[in-house]
């Protein structure tokens, strides 16, 4: 890593974070030229490799961006931000030892930073709570019916039991249990004959939630979003089904 002076690593995380911004808008061509920019000043810092491979993800180039991030994650061992894309590369690439045990270190730094921010605090959980129950409120009646046993819970992060069966630890929801439509397919597995034995329930990661939003009004949209999302897994929709009926 090139020895930096503070005024130089100030311009550095200027740089790092307009193209991390115009990586998250889809600009990639300022993204390119910005990280050019970080490229010529520290090519070997931790968050320039990470830039990197993120931009090369976002080109499709995996075996590149792969490279970058596994760099990144052995310059930066407590990043989790490049272990987690490093992760839905492997996921992509369908090397999932390696994206589970990414996946595996992304929750247990998030679990700790979540404790250092306080992260999940009463009013946090009353919050969104009240979004959530918003939310049920307004569904369509015939939809509400069909709801009213599931319980919507709220838990801070995916279990680690949970994420070494290939769940991403930064998942905002989940639903498990039996769908809506016997026989067809229920919480990421296929049944053919029986029935699954598992309580029906919409989970809510409030951890992920708080962490993924910058306000109250994203945050209340997001858990909108994402319990609607949740409720279409229940009656076995896809995403347009869900649109045309009324649940997004």
């Amino acid at each position: 890593m090139n020895d930096l002076s503070p005024t130089e690593l100030r311009v550095l995380r200027e740089l790092l974070d307009e193209a991390f911004d115009f990586l998250a808008d889809g600009d990639l061509e300022q993204a390119e030229v910005t990280t050019g920019e970080a490229i010529a000043m520290a090519p070997e810092h931790p968050e320039v490799l990470r830039l990197r491979g993120e931009l090369a993800w976002a080109q499709h180039h995996d075996q590149e961006a792969r490279a970058l991030l596994e760099r990144a994650v052995a310059a930066s061992p407590d990043d989790a931000e490049a272990h987690h894309l490093l992760a839905r590369i492997c996921e992509a690439m369908d090397d999932r030892p390696v994206m589970i045990e990414h996946d595996l270190r992304v929750l247990a730094l998030d679990t700790a930073a979540d404790t250092l921010a306080g992260i999940g605090t009463p009013d946090d959980l009353r919050f969104i709570e009240t979004c959530a129950r918003e939310v049920l409120d307004e569904l369509p009646e015939h939809f509400a019916a069909r709801m009213a046993d599931i319980p919507v819970l709220l838990e801070p992060r995916p279990s680690e039991g949970l994420v070494r069966d290939g769940f991403d630890p930064r998942a905002l929801g989940l639903f498990e249990g039996s769908t809506d439509m016997l026989g067809r397919q229920i919480g990421g597995f296929e049944f053919t004959g029986g029935q699954d034995l598992r309580p029906t329930r919409i989970v809510l990661f409030y951890a992920n939630l708080l962490a993924s939003c910058e306000d109250v009004d994203e945050l209340a949209e997001q858990i909108e979003v994402t319990i609607l999302h949740e409720i279409g897994h229940f009656f076995d929709l896809d995403e347009d089904e869900v649109a045309a009926l009324g649940l997004e």
